[in-house]
């Protein structure tokens, strides 16, 4: 997903973190600024309010409305008026999803999409997934990476890997893709996103010392003898905790 690459999208976690939406979106300004990156960014907000306050510091690319309901959401549009893009994620089904196509938002993101479907060879999409894993371990020791953990787990969240290099520990989230029709890292979600950056915050909040952190994506796609990897390093930015 181009989105994961390019986009700063503050998190209702990360908001809460920071002390607040307009704290947020400073710090993602000052991540950007400071590191020479052009990400836009995206904000995901829980009330008309929340669209207000946004709108009034500005800066912002696109805003998700986090769990509102389809009337909310067509009242949340007027309400942006077209001055930046606008996102529907929560809470949004196969059997809704027409009424928020109605209440006018341009992206909506729907977890049934995914959720609903059935592997039709699961026990062969878990070897791969297992052998992308193995091949992500194998590429981090080759660059001189400890691997702190695997599989790592935190209430019903789990990284698959956690690396470090000095003072950096590293949030590794594999995708293994079997077949070329869809690349491995089309498969990561902002749902995804969410859970690795609350995973993290446990997870460091558990060492001692200060730790630089970031999020890479280790994509494999192909076959088990005939495959292609992508490493995207700082894949998606929580500037927040930085």
């Amino acid at each position: 997903m181009v989105a994961l690459i390019t986009e700063s999208v503050c998190l209702d976690n990360h908001i809460d973190f920071a002390g607040g939406i307009e704290k947020a979106i400073e710090r993602a300004r000052a991540y950007c600024k400071e590191n020479g990156k052009d990400f836009k960014i995206e904000v995901e907000v829980r009330s008309l309010d929340d669209i207000r306050r946004v709108m009034a510091i500005g800066g912002v690319d696109r805003i998700m409305f986090d769990n509102f309901t389809p009337e909310l959401t067509k009242e949340a549009v007027a309400l942006v008026n077209g001055t930046m893009e606008t996102e529907s994620s929560g809470g949004i089904t196969l059997d809704n999803l027409r009424k928020y196509g109605e209440a006018g938002v341009d992206f909506i993101s729907v977890g049934a999409l995914t959720h609903s479907v059935k592997g039709l060879d699961k026990e062969r999409d878990r070897a791969f997934g297992i052998f992308a894993e193995d091949k992500a371990v194998e590429y981090y020791i080759s660059q001189g990476y400890a691997i702190r953990e695997r599989n790592w787990r935190f209430h019903h969240i789990e990284i698959d890997i956690i690396a470090q290099t000095g003072n950096v520990v590293v949030f590794v989230e594999v995708k293994g893709r079997s077949g070329r029709d869809m690349a491995a890292v089309d498969a990561v979600t902002v749902s995804k996103m969410k859970n690795m950056t609350r995973g993290a915050d446990a997870y460091l909040k558990r060492l001692n010392g200060d730790y630089e952190y970031r999020y890479d994506i280790f994509a494999l796609t192909g076959d088990f003898d005939d495959y292609e990897v992508e490493v995207f390093e700082d894949a998606f930015v929580s500037p927040l905790l930085r």
